[in-house]
């Protein structure tokens, strides 16, 4: 016969890994939600950088004589 104690120590992990589970799911998906907004800043950040770095022709002064 099945043991009472054995039962409710199935039950309560089964209930602590359910718990632990779905934290898991959630931090994973704000890590990913933060993730793809750092990728995207990171982009944004180089674009800025390699517009800065293009080197612009000088304007020619004529001068009148």
């Amino acid at each position: 016969m099945i043991d009472l104690s054995f039962v409710l120590g199935l039950a309560l992990g089964t209930i602590v890994t359910g718990f632990c589970a779905i934290g898991s799911f959630d931090r994973g998906l704000d890590s990913v939600r933060r993730r793809s907004w750092t990728v995207e800043h990171m982009a944004r950040r180089r674009a800025v950088v390699a517009s800065r770095a293009v080197v612009r022709p000088q304007k020619v002064q004529h001068k009148a004589s």
